[in-house]
């Protein structure tokens, strides 16, 4: 199976670095970059233009990846902040509970509703009002996600017309995913690690470059991977 990431354009990009040592803890064939291949990565590329906002780049990029005959029919999706922590033989499906339950948590924690939240409601309503799931799960977890090209085209087709389409959920319930609820998994402060039992992490950009999982991060993965170019 393939591994695919999903990637903005840029050069400077260490937690990719980082995330590319960690493979090494899941069995994979080829890697591939979609969307934008960094200079100093050794990945093949499936190129595409950015020109929009982030969420809609972000789409655009994984499309990319679906059409492409080269990919394998399923691969794992990536983003550039996602680390495999402990040796697998395969990605397990993970999930947040109810996409009801994720957004009232978020409330509770950070108040109004965002662009992302009120993203992830308006997929929970095309997921009522088109597939009739009423309660549907929350596949925003910031880990590793297997894909079906064929299944994820049809996801992006069925949500593009939402500003910020949540394709990994709306993918998930297409799909009839279940597997194991998780906790939340990236880490946003300056002090804390992955607790002992993750099996991935994933962190934001200034965290990671001056705070403890950093550093956690960087003492984890020292040696180069076959990805990174001399």
């Amino acid at each position: 199976m393939d591994v695919v990431y999903v990637l903005k354009r840029s050069d400077r990009n260490e937690e990719l670095r980082f995330s590319l040592r960690s493979l090494a803890n899941l069995p994979h064939d080829k890697v591939w970059a979609a969307g934008y291949r960094p200079r100093w990565a050794n990945l093949d590329e499936i190129p595409v233009r950015q020109r929009l906002n982030k969420f809609e780049n972000s789409a655009a990029n994984l499309r990319a990846a679906c059409h492409d005959p080269r990919v394998s029919d399923d691969f794992a999706y990536f983003n550039d902040d996602f680390f495999v922590l402990q040796p697998l033989e395969q990605l397990p499906v993970l999930h947040r509970g109810t996409v009801r339950d994720f957004v009232a948590e978020h409330v509770r924690h950070y108040g109004r509703p965002g662009a992302y939240l009120k993203g992830l409601q308006a997929t929970a309503e095309l997921l009522a009002t088109q597939v009739r799931i009423r309660d549907p799960l929350c596949f925003e977890g910031h880990v590793p996600l297997i894909v079906n090209k064929a299944l994820m085209r049809r996801a992006l087709d069925l949500g593009a017309d939402l500003p910020v389409l949540h394709y990994r959920t709306l993918y998930g319930n297409l799909a009839r995913l279940a597997g194991e609820k998780i906790g939340d998994w990236k880490i946003r402060d300056s002090h804390s690690v992955p607790e002992p039992s993750w099996l991935f992490t994933s962190t934001v950009d200034t965290v990671f470059a001056s705070g403890a999982v950093g550093t956690w991060l960087r003492a984890r993965f020292p040696d180069p991977s076959p990805y990174e170019r001399t």
